[in-house]
């Protein structure tokens, strides 16, 4: 009949608006009026655009659908181009032959029998045109279909319902589009397990949904990408998923199920047209907890899925109870394929790391190792602990480590092989503990100690001092000066540093701030946010002298209850060592003026007896006259005395009036 043909396009072409807006496409129908009528059978002309419509959706996955109709002369085209996965030249003389298939090509179904486009070949010809297509792998396909102008003796067509023929290709259509369909995702109220069905087959997929429906809360997916990522949503108790399904097949889905960290232990049943026991084999090794041949009966589906689930629960009861136990420990734990790729891991070893379970699995070099470049023999130290630990399968190693902000720790990790009950390989069982303060608190008792016992050696008081600077610096992680504080005075004139003694205004601004606002606090030891001072105060308090020991902390930081305590001990040790040091410089000093002295009356007298016995005089008489020469002539009496023993001669004229 002569048909409008433009509007009859146009009617038959919105059915699929719907499911091109689901799936995400663009559609554009471009039909303009024609200059006159087609002559069609309707319902051969909607079979047509039907086709060529659904068969753009099916493999247009990213993009858009496009139908043009226009008027060519003697004759009406319609172009339906798309952009999706197209068609290799190879398969183009084919592609109108029935149970053509194309191989490799992505869609977003594996169904159909390769007769839709050979139909539409068919009903063009029977209508007395053609169809040929363009397509490029990559880019797209256009499919133009020609059409003759209606003869002078065919009649105006009625009324025609074009809904009819379009309801199972559109409900098709927004099967392929939709994410799910069926059942709805079971609410948080429900006591029933959840079934994730991922399933292309739309007849077998409903027919799974009306078999479990009562027994199941159900989520159904049309191929594997949208079964992974509902799963990756939601998790569910089971997994039923047919091998051949477009976007991600069944072995795919199951991998990267087997790859999520949340989702590894996800039971999986397999479902194959393929029988036999290599089929099975495969599906096993794979990791499949089940594999079931299509056609299978209802009996055994059912069972299969109880058994599998009953199976999953008791697995997860144990995993349960043992990551209870696990989380309880303060002490990180790992667990680490032969390889050395760590699968699992606690939240203690996140806190001592800073890598946690949600960035799983860690392949070597692990990321909490430092770069050779920034701490070369701590790297070279953490692959040799690394390589004897796979070598050997059991060991206890204390190695550096980076956390993940950037810090530098230490830990000590022991590890020991785990063999698979179940046959598998061997599994790396260890526990991480972070050291980091042991070995802080282990070094600053040696340099504690190694200062304590220098401060108590008989050193004078600079070597004190100097002593003090360095190991000062050492104990409590700073740079430290000391100044000698007078009770009459401030600043003091000098500081002690460890380049030597220096001016107090050469001291940074902030360590003279810190410094004097810690000498206002309480004698003793003082601990800020931004340094720790000690007062070594000598034992004779009538001095007035004080020495201000200060460390100056590279960053702020509290001061701990155990260093207040080291510091007032070094603080005391300090202070004796000092006056040890200023009682041996006096008793030095009052020995040397002792000798001198000593000295002094055995030169005077010699001279005298020397007096006395040349010149006959008596020892007051010759005493006597050495004085008042030493006074007369402003020359000391052993000087005098030195003379008279050298000369033997009296004292010279001067000297006698």
């Amino acid at each position: 009949v002569a048909v409008d043909l433009a509007r009859a396009t146009t009617e038959i072409a919105v059915n699929f608006s719907a499911a091109m807006e689901r799936a995400g496409l663009g559609f554009t129908i471009d039909a303009p009026p024609l200059p006159r009528p087609v002559g069609v059978d309707r319902e051969m002309w909607d079979r047509i655009v039907l086709n060529l419509l659904s068969n753009a959706l099916k493999y247009t996955m990213t993009g858009e659908v496009t139908l043009r109709l226009r008027d060519a002369g003697d004759h009406v085209e319609m172009l339906v181009s798309d952009t999706g996965v197209g068609i290799a030249a190879e398969d183009l003389p084919d592609l109108f032959n029935r149970f053509h298939r194309v191989r490799g090509a992505q869609g977003r179904s594996h169904e159909g029998s390769g007769i839709g486009l050979a139909l539409v070949s068919e009903l063009l010809r029977l209508l007395g045109g053609s169809v040929a297509v363009e397509s490029e792998p990559g880019v797209g396909s256009t499919f133009t279909v020609r059409l003759p102008y209606a003869r002078e003796a065919t009649r105006w067509g009625t009324t025609h319902d074009s809904s009819g023929p379009a309801a199972p290709f559109v409900e098709e259509a927004l099967e392929w589009a939709a994410a799910t369909d069926g059942a709805a995702p079971a609410g948080t109220g429900s006591l029933r397990p959840l079934l994730l069905i991922a399933e292309d087959n739309r007849d077998l997929r409903e027919y799974l949904s009306d078999l479990l429906t009562g027994q199941y809360d159900l989520q159904l997916a049309a191929n594997g990408a949208d079964a992974l990522a509902m799963a990756r949503r939601r998790r569910p108790d089971l997994l039923l998923a047919d091998v051949m399904m477009p976007k991600l097949d069944g072995f795919g889905l199951l991998a990267a199920i087997r790859a999520d960290p949340v989702l590894r232990n996800l039971p999986v049943v397999l479902l194959s047209a393929r029988a036999g026991e290599e089929a099975a084999a495969e599906g096993f090794a794979a990791g499949a907890d089940d594999y079931l041949v299509k056609p299978f009966s209802a009996a055994d589906l059912l069972t299969r899925l109880r058994a599998n689930l009953d199976r999953a629960r008791a697995r997860s009861r144990d995993a349960a109870w043992r990551a209870a136990i696990v989380r309880a420990l303060d002490d990180g734990v790992f667990v680490s394929e032969k390889a050395g790729v760590i699968v699992e891991v606690n939240e203690a070893f996140g806190r001592i790391t800073g890598w946690g379970q949600r960035d799983t699995p860690y392949s070597p070099p692990y990321p909490w190792w430092p770069s050779a470049a920034d701490d070369p023999a701590g790297r070279r130290m953490l692959e040799d602990a690394h390589a004897h630990l796979l070598r050997e399968g059991t060991g206890t190693y204390e190695v550096p480590l980076r956390h993940r902000e950037g810090h530098g720790r230490w830990a000590r990790i022991s590890a020991t092989s785990v063999v698979d009950e179940r046959g598998g390989d061997a599994m790396l069982v260890g526990s991480i503990r972070d050291i980091t303060r042991e070995r802080d608190l282990q070094a600053h008792r040696g340099a504690a100690a190694r200062l304590a016992a220098a401060l108590a050696a008989p050193l004078d008081a600079v070597e004190l001092l100097a002593a003090t600077v360095h190991g000062f610096g050492e104990v409590f992680d700073g740079d430290t000066v000391i100044a000698t504080v007078d009770r009459s005075a401030w600043p003091p004139r000098t500081v002690i540093t460890a380049a030597g003694p220096i001016g107090w205004e050469s001291l940074p601004e902030r360590v003279r701030a810190d410094l004097q606002g810690a000498c206002r606090r309480a004698p003793g030891s003082a601990g800020v946010q931004s340094g720790l001072l000690v007062t070594a105060t000598p034992a004779d308090p009538t001095r007035g002298v004080t020495h201000v020991v200060w460390t100056q902390f590279p960053a702020r930081r509290p001061v701990t209850p155990d260093e207040h305590i080291l510091a007032d001990m070094l603080g005391e040790i300090l202070s004796a060592g000092l006056d040890r040091a200023l009682r041996e410089s006096r008793h030095a000093t009052a020995e040397s003026n002792l000798r001198a002295a000593i000295d002094s009356h055995r030169f005077v007298g010699q001279a005298v007896g020397i007096l006395m016995e040349r010149h006959k005089l008596t020892a007051a008489a010759a005493f006597d006259g050495l004085r008042a020469a030493s006074q007369r002539r402003n020359i000391k009496l052993r000087d005098i005395a030195e003379h008279v023993i050298a000369t033997g001669e009296e004292p010279d004229a001067d000297l006698r009036r």
